[in-house]
């Protein structure tokens, strides 16, 4: 990803929401969740179909519907601003923060994402294997939290996922 295809899409996204505001509106008459499922990312097919229309005719520029489908994730988790510390990491690690629920959990990654100058195989092996629970749980365990501070818990945590991680 580059800055001009970051600010094509946050631009045109709004607009497009607004446009198309109904569609993802009223009930849907489907009995099981497959059919829910199934309805919904047609209904999205669709959105981001307008989406990269819209870019290809305001910029002549023409997208793949899996970064724009992306960059729809990130403009709902970041509306009004994006974090600076999470546009300094490269697109790939981006996406995959991007599909971690929680807020929290999101900036602990990209946080260490950042000191440790993650890839993205290791910055998905961390995830998989649980380091910001790992993390939580070691915090949890330790009665003097001013004894405790992230700069001699995390390099440790990491040392022994690394070490997981070579065996592999």
């Amino acid at each position: 990803m580059n800055n001009t295809m970051l600010e094509h899409i946050m631009d045109v996204l709004p607009t497009v929401l607004e446009k198309n505001k109904n569609l993802f509106s009223g009930k849907v008459r489907k009995n099981n969740w497959y059919q829910k499922r199934k309805s919904f990312l047609e209904k999205n097919t669709r959105f981001l179909k307008s989406v990269r229309q819209e870019v290809l005719k305001k910029y002549d520029e023409d997208y793949v519907e899996d970064e724009l489908f992306a960059m729809q994730k990130l403009y709902l988790l970041y509306p009004d601003t994006l974090p600076k510390k999470l546009l300094s990491l490269p697109w790939e690690l981006i996406k995959i923060i991007l599909n971690l629920y929680s807020v929290e959990k999101r900036k602990f990654y990209i946080d260490l994402a950042l000191q440790f100058q993650w890839d993205s195989s290791k910055l998905e092996f961390y995830i998989l294997n649980d380091l910001y629970e790992k993390y939580l749980s070691l915090i949890s365990e330790i009665n003097d939290y001013r004894v405790l501070t992230s700069k001699n818990v995390i390099p440790r945590l990491l040392e022994i996922q690394t070490l997981l991680y070579e065996e592999l």
